[in-house]
């Protein structure tokens, strides 16, 4: 399936990136990275998916910072660095 972009602001939390990534994921998609970037309108977040068959929904996400313990039942699924609250963050995605 093809994969698509989602730029978000840098200014928000990890709770509301977390909701970003659900709520698209949603949409028939699933989280394949994210990157801190410069678009030319500053530094934002850029957040690829990959598009699913449709009805398709992954299991939601959890996101945390780098070096946390994991959820009960959740493995780690991605780490890598994002913009949270304005600051470059090491972050974690756990299924």
């Amino acid at each position: 399936m093809s994969e698509y972009t989602v730029k978000t602001a840098p200014s928000h939390s990890l709770v509301e990136l977390e909701k970003i990534i659900i709520d698209e994921e949603f949409g028939a998609s699933e989280f394949v990275s994210a990157a801190a970037t410069n678009f030319g309108e500053g530094l934002m977040n850029r957040i690829t998916f990959k598009r699913l068959e449709a009805g398709t929904i992954p299991e939601a996400p959890t996101l945390a910072r780098h070096g946390g313990t994991a959820p009960p039942g959740k493995a780690q699924a991605w780490t890598g660095v994002m913009l949270v609250s304005g600051s470059m963050t090491a972050v974690e995605l756990f299924r």
